[in-house]
């Protein structure tokens, strides 16, 4: 291979993707608009909207409530409650149903009676319906403070003290750290949407450097040049993974930036608001760990796309290959799921596993070298198989 010339091919692709848009757009402007506009922009929304269901007036009907006062007068001292009276149960059941009453509730025959076995009160919602899940739980809000009062009036009045319902308290302490704890919450996202990003950026320019050049009939002009085709296809390789690479980059100082700074915006600077920034290490490690899969993915692009005909073909070929990628980064947002030393040997989910553990502020250096290592080893591979397609005739000439 001569370095120069490889040089040369890596220079001329490189100017070739950057002049045109939709790489630009895959590789450096939708990471950096992506993640401020679906983390600050999507999260203010969720939360502005949260802030009206709580604040707007909900009508709750009580059947038989003439035989619990107690339980209406609760109900009323709820600030975003309306309580009226309702006689047909069924009724009552069909209007939550369909979702035109957001909750009911249906009291017993003899009201909250002393003697005997407890009464059960009915609470009706719908748990498809978001509006009454959250009535629902102000409704259970004020029957469990309503059920607290009568039984120490109970107790109270058998000579007993407040004691006897709690006869002890259970204090929770949490150990974790804010990094330990921001990193729970960052880890479980920023893998998966990372590794997703890498791969989208470096989809075009494989596809455009490949089969793009054989619709153009370019791929030719570049083949008759004073070139071998090794420093022609790790000219090609190098660029496909600096789009990938940067995009991968970008993406990650974004999303450092979006949870530094933007979440607390977003958290109103409140005391108890929880530290999202992450360690300048973390980020050094997450790069280390992105480069060689940028590699890999460059590689696998590049030998899948160099067999289709057209730039369309290389985009039905690849589609297949995003799934493949979905599921092993995803790990990093399953529940439970811990790297161990024969999970960093799995390409992509090394990486999203090991890259989690990193944000949560566990150096576990051993994995950290072995996942880094196995992907370097498997972006050989994939290297060398690429080469290896690029001298086919038969494949680089296919019409």
């Amino acid at each position: 291979m001569n370095l120069t010339k490889t040089l040369l091919v890596y220079k001329k692709e490189l100017l070739d993707i950057l002049r045109d848009r939709r790489t630009l757009m895959s590789m450096i402007i939708a990471p950096l608009l992506l993640f401020p506009v679906l983390i600050l922009g999507v999260g203010a929304l969720t939360a502005s909207q949260i802030q009206k269901m709580e604040e707007k007036h909900y009508t709750v009907f009580v059947y038989g409530g003439e035989q619990a006062p107690r339980i209406v007068n609760a109900l009323n001292g709820v600030e975003t409650l309306d309580v009226e009276p309702f006689e047909d149960t069924e009724i009552l059941r069909r209007l939550v149903q369909d979702g035109d009453v957001p909750a009911a509730l249906i009291v017993p025959e003899g009201g909250l009676y002393e003697e005997g076995d407890a009464p059960k009160v009915t609470l009706l919602l719908n748990e498809g319906k978001e509006r009454s899940e959250m009535v629902a739980g102000k409704i259970k809000n004020a029957l469990r403070d309503l059920r607290e009062e009568i039984a120490l009036e109970r107790v109270e009045s058998l000579g007993g003290v407040e004691a006897t319902l709690n006869p002890f308290e259970i204090e929770e302490e949490n150990t974790a750290t804010d990094e330990q704890m921001a990193g729970m919450i960052l880890g479980t996202l920023i893998p998966y949407m990372l590794i997703l990003i890498a791969m989208t950026g470096g989809l075009y320019p494989a596809i455009d450097l490949t089969a793009g050049e054989k619709e153009r009939a370019t791929i030719e002009t570049i083949l008759v040049t004073p070139v071998s085709r090794l420093d022609i296809v790790i000219g090609k390789f190098l660029t496909v993974m600096t789009a990938s690479l940067l995009s991968g980059i970008i993406s990650l100082f974004s999303m450092a930036i979006v949870f530094g700074v933007g979440m607390t915006t977003l958290l109103g600077n409140a005391e108890n608001a929880l530290d999202l920034s992450i360690n300048p290490l973390s980020i050094v490690l997450g790069v280390a760990m992105i480069i060689p899969l940028t590699a890999l993915f460059a590689a696998v692009l590049m030998t899948i796309c160099i067999f289709a005909k057209s730039s369309r073909e290389a985009q039905s070929y690849v589609t297949p290959l995003m799934f493949v990628i979905i599921i092993p980064a995803m790990m990093s947002m399953m529940p439970g799921f811990e790297p161990s030393a024969a999970q960093a040997w799995i390409p992509v989910m090394n990486v999203s596993l090991v890259m989690k553990q990193v944000l949560s502020g566990t150096m576990n250096w051993g994995l950290i070298g072995t996942t880094i290592g196995s992907t370097l080893l498997y972006a050989a591979a994939g290297i060398f198989v690429t080469t290896r397609v690029f001298q086919r005739e038969e494949v680089l000439f296919k019409v």
